[in-house]
């Protein structure tokens, strides 16, 4: 059995054609390198939230809230448009959630209010699990708050003439 050896220009001997031209495993680095950049202008309106009116006012004011705040990142937008879905279908009414599909009208009864609670219900609880992991409600606001003032006090911290000695 013999094995395949590529010689490189560094004249290094190279297992594999693969790693030879540097078809290899990404680095761990490159991996992340989007997902920690933090958005600073505004956010176009994604497509799929393009046919619903008051999700995209609400995208608009988020996002906006999001950035103003400076902790806006673009792995973030999958869970700013599930928030934005769940206020929608949780502001609009029954005949707009038969419109969207997300309720349907019984011909004998009309539509029932105990469906259009339950469905409201479920959008509120989703709005208020992923507005918590974006920081949109009070406490999670106050955490990020008390987290920027610490590290802004350690920074000073090490700034100081005095930090050699410790």
């Amino acid at each position: 059995m013999t094995s395949s050896r590529v010689r490189t220009r560094a004249s290094k001997t190279v297992r594999g054609a693969i790693n030879a031209v540097g078809q290899g495993r990404p680095r761990k680095n490159t991996l992340n390198r989007f997902n920690d950049e933090v958005i600073t202008g505004s956010i176009k309106v994604p497509e799929q939230l393009q046919n619903d009116k008051l999700a995209c006012q609400i995208w608009q004011q988020t996002t906006a809230i999001l950035i103003a705040r400076g902790n806006f990142k673009l792995a973030h937008s999958l869970l700013v448009m599930s928030y934005c879905k769940a206020a929608s279908t949780y502001f609009s009414s029954a005949e707009d959630l038969v419109k969207l599909g997300i309720m349907e009208v019984d011909p004998a009864t009309g539509v029932r209010c105990e469906s259009l609670a339950g469905i409201q219900h479920k959008a509120f609880q989703q709005m208020i699990k992923t507005g918590s992991l974006l920081g949109l409600d009070p406490l999670s606001e106050l955490r990020t708050g008390l987290i920027k003032e610490a590290k802004q006090k350690e920074e000073l911290d090490e700034r100081s003439d005095f930090s050699e000695f410790d």
